[in-house]
């Protein structure tokens, strides 16, 4: 055992070096996955979740030579921070990236903004399952092996991120400090959210619980907006706590068929997460404009013991699930539900 040990370290020795030669890898990599090269101005490290720093990179896929992006000869320009919050404090720390360009990276539409994230593979099985079950618009990811100012940080996922705009989240988009009543009802993305943020309102949703929901489109609010999204919020919650639950006037605020399958999704995943954190919900602009679940982010999957349908984590710091436990005292929620799962289960 000890001879056949010595021998496959011996045999990757040798590929990692011939490689490296080369100028594509380092100890560590694979060799079989795109390689993402990212220098901070001066080797800075990368310590807030605020401020970006001025960076370049250059993509390597030896294996499809078409997805390379610049070169280590000619680098392009980005900026870096990190993201996340939980995440933020794990030893491998998630990044959000600005190009200069919008660029298709590996394959993906082209766009300016995307994600690093922990390479975590329920992730990537729940977005796939967005796209499965026809959420509206899904992000896309790619693993990718991240060198990051000399220094191999292992495997991530290169995600799309969510926002509105031509090549992800196709939908109106409502203007910052907006003051026209006639539009300031349409063209939103916002997120129910487990921590505080400055672009943030909290509502109260029943007797027990406040709603955190941080607006991310737009992410500036005049006065005008901002007093219409408390009291879009308050009506939401007033609707989904009505005792009677067949006067369907939360149905005429939410899109009944979307939320049923983020619903699915959640179910299937077993998410910790699931309708108390990185809840994504966008409304368009249209006559008969209803609040959308989605786009999904965020997956915390297989982490849920699964007693009941309420999403109540089992944990010591106990988040709690927005909203579900009232929908699914619905009997339109609960047939929209059937009625996808009939639809999905194929």
């Amino acid at each position: 055992m000890a001879h056949a040990w010595v021998r496959v370290v011996a045999g990757r020795v040798t590929m990692v070096v011939a490689m490296a030669v080369a100028g594509v890898v380092a100890w560590g990599q694979t060799g079989t996955l795109p390689v993402m090269y990212i220098e901070t101005e001066g080797h800075r490290a990368i310590t807030s979740k605020t401020v970006y720093l001025p960076a370049n990179y250059f993509i390597v896929d030896t294996h499809n030579p078409a997805n390379n992006v610049g070169s280590q000869a000619c680098p392009l320009p980005l900026e870096i921070r990190g993201r996340g919050h939980s995440s933020w404090r794990g030893t491998k720390k998630p990044y959000k990236i600005k190009l200069t360009e919008k660029t298709p990276l590996l394959g993906m539409n082209k766009h300016k903004h995307w994600a690093l994230l922990k390479f975590y593979e329920p992730t990537v099985a729940g977005l796939e399952l967005g796209k499965m079950m026809g959420m509206e618009w899904t992000a896309s990811t790619r693993p990718v092996e991240v060198v990051l100012n000399g220094a191999n940080l292992g495997l991530y996922l290169l995600t799309e991120t969510n926002r509105i705009s031509k090549n992800r989240l196709d939908i109106y988009e409502q203007p910052n400090w907006n003051e026209d009543a006639a539009s300031i009802p349409y063209g939103w993305l916002v997120e129910v959210d487990n921590y505080p943020e400055p672009n943030q309102i909290t509502v109260r949703e029943n007797n027990e619980w406040l709603l955190r929901l941080t607006y991310h489109s737009p992410d500036s609010l005049s006065d005008a907006q901002r007093d219409w999204l408390m009291s879009e919020f308050r009506d939401i919650n007033e609707a989904i706590y009505d005792t009677d639950k067949t006067s369907g006037r939360w149905e005429q605020l939410i899109d009944v068929e979307a939320m049923a399958r983020y619903f699915i999704i959640q179910e299937l995943l077993d998410n910790s997460d699931g309708f108390h954190g990185s809840f994504y919900l966008h409304k368009d602009w249209s006559d008969d404009a209803r609040w959308v679940a989605g786009p999904l982010w965020d997956l915390s999957c297989n982490q849920r013991v699964k007693t009941d349908y309420t999403f109540r984590m089992k944990t010591s710091y106990g988040f709690t699930p927005h909203w579900i436990g009232e929908l699914i005292k619905d009997e339109d929620f609960c047939r929209e539900v059937r009625h996808a799962w009939r639809e999905f289960y194929p």
